[in-house]
């Protein structure tokens, strides 16, 4: 099945470009692969973390995914985007930018959800209580990364 025809992408007043469910998700399944071209020591908007010195830069639609504080996908493996509870077609797609990124520069964080953070923040700067959350959704390299400590 070709995951990129159950998304698609739509301008949201205020947002920009956002990705869109096609579909109805169940929990679990996989929503999109993101794929792009690996880069060493790059990082920025459109990129997600592979490893301590790797990302890969995202190509369309799969790089409009935004962030939020309350997403409705997280992460398995290096870059497979999943459905962390039910998803209604018509629904945006998100997902938190700490499940990926080991830190991020600070940006504000625009998801307007009841338990924003107000910052986009990485895996290192994410609170306790989020990290627990998010267990089973986080990268493989920074489950990799966090046992060594």
């Amino acid at each position: 099945m070709n995951l990129l025809s159950q998304i698609e992408l739509k301008t949201k007043k205020g947002k920009g470009k956002c990705v869109y469910a096609k579909r109805n998700f169940n929990a679990g399944e996989f929503v999109l692969i993101f794929q792009g071209d690996e880069l060493k020591t790059v990082m920025g908007h459109h990129t997600l973390q592979i490893g301590s010195h790797e990302h890969l830069l995202i190509y369309e639609p799969q790089r409009y995914v935004n962030h939020s504080c309350n997403p409705n996908c997280g992460i398995k493996g290096r870059a497979i985007l999943v459905a962390m509870r039910p998803i209604k077609k018509g629904e945006e797609i998100t997902f938190d930018y700490a499940m990926t990124e080991e830190r991020c520069f600070g940006w504000q964080c625009l998801c307007g959800s009841r338990n924003c953070r107000g910052k986009i923040t990485g895996f290192r700067g994410l609170p306790e209580n989020f990290k627990k959350r998010y267990e089973g959704f986080i990268s493989d390299y920074l489950l990799q990364k966090a046992a060594k400590h």
